[in-house]
């Protein structure tokens, strides 16, 4: 009876040693939404099909729970790819670690409530989506080509556009075929276009206004001279319209401000008319000469160009380019030459070639500041 006694408390022991070491494995389950289906001792290893997750039981788990509703219970069991993420040495401890670190279903790591996915790529936030919390729109890209189309259609803020030699692009300033355009916001409706051309070494500028382009404006950078220009589109010719100021080793007197106007666009034969153009005077000026080229010159009769002020000219010589010639530089003199600011003044062409009448005319008008 004794030995039928103590072979019985062995089995009864072998069984509770057994159970023991049966119930604390691995368990499986679809997902973190799963209920377990059965009571899971502390030290349960958990894996989740779903996210490929491992879990471990830091207590007793009922059955009836899952990942989801008993997370407060369960640790992440963290796990590296070598190849991909060197984990420093940590002083902290698991525990801490765990609190701090969590590795999220999609390979991303959240520390402190701040969220970062491990693997690169787009959405990732480690491809430049994302520069000091700026999206990588906010940032003008310095490659961003282009070849046909027009360059209306470019203005997205931010952005530098270009194009080698030989593209389609239209709505280019004159004389420009390659170059590069950066383009930013100037408000609500309004844009702005800011362009170098290699071709024309000039710098341009523009403006969209409420889906209105403005013209083109060059930004003048010629040896020591400073300058801004604009060109007016018109019906059937190109007027221009630049001026600025000189430098003293240009010029005397010293500080002597310039503009140009365009008497006519550039290829039609010249004719007589008055008030041709007129030009709102910027500052209260005395004009000190005129000078006035065309891009054919007269032929059979020189070519004369007045300046009226008040109805009566300025002049008591007037600029004239000679029979043949293509350029009148200082050949003129001033019987009335002080306009005051915001003065209008027109001009007219009194004499053109007989024979041929030239084209392309321009008069550089140059004065100083009263």
């Amino acid at each position: 009876m004794k030995k039928i006694t103590f072979f019985a408390l062995l089995l009864a022991m072998s069984a509770a040693t057994t159970a023991q070491v049966s119930n604390v494995g691995e368990y499986r389950v679809k997902n973190d939404t799963s209920a377990f289906g059965r009571n899971l001792p502390k030290g349960t290893k958990i894996f989740d099909l779903s996210s490929l997750r491992y879990w471990a039981a830091k207590g007793s788990v009922a059955d009836s729970l899952s990942i989801l509703s008993a997370h407060d219970s369960l640790s992440e069991i963290l796990s590296y790819e070598t190849d991909s993420i060197a984990l420093p040495a940590l002083a902290d401890t698991a525990a801490d670690l765990r609190t701090a670190l969590t590795v999220l279903a999609g390979n991303q790591l959240t520390k402190d409530g701040n969220t970062l996915n491990v693997n690169d790529g787009a959405g990732s936030g480690l491809d430049a989506d994302y520069l000091d919390g700026l999206n990588s729109s906010y940032y003008a890209r310095i490659n961003y080509p282009i070849t046909s189309g027009t360059l209306n259609s470019y203005y997205n803020p931010g952005r530098f556009y270009y194009s080698y030699p030989g593209n389609t692009i239209t709505e280019k300033p004159e004389g420009a075929d390659a170059f590069g355009v950066l383009s930013f916001n100037a408000g609500a409706g309004y844009y702005a276009q800011f362009l170098y051309s290699p071709d024309s070494l000039l710098f341009y500028y523009r403006s969209l206004k409420q889906g209105q382009w403005s013209g083109w404006a060059t930004v003048c950078t010629t040896g020591n001279l400073s300058s801004f220009c604009y060109t007016i589109p018109e019906t059937d010719s190109i007027i221009t319209v630049w001026g600025g100021k000189l430098d003293s080793a240009l010029s005397s007197p010293a500080d002597t401000f310039f503009t140009t106007v365009a008497l006519s666009d550039e290829n039609s034969d010249l004719d007589v008319g008055t008030g041709l153009r007129e030009m709102l005077m910027p500052i209260s000026a005395t004009l000190t000469n005129v000078a006035i080229y065309v891009n054919t010159g007269p032929v059979g009769a020189d070519l004369v160009v007045d300046i009226n002020k008040n109805g009566a000219s300025v002049f008591s010589s007037l600029p004239t380019i000679a029979d043949g010639d293509s350029a009148s530089t200082d050949n003129c003199a001033f019987a009335d030459p002080v306009v005051s600011k915001f003065k209008r003044i027109s001009f007219d062409i009194d004499q053109v070639g007989s024979t041929t009448p030239g084209t392309g005319l321009k008069a550089i008008i140059y004065y100083i500041k009263n």
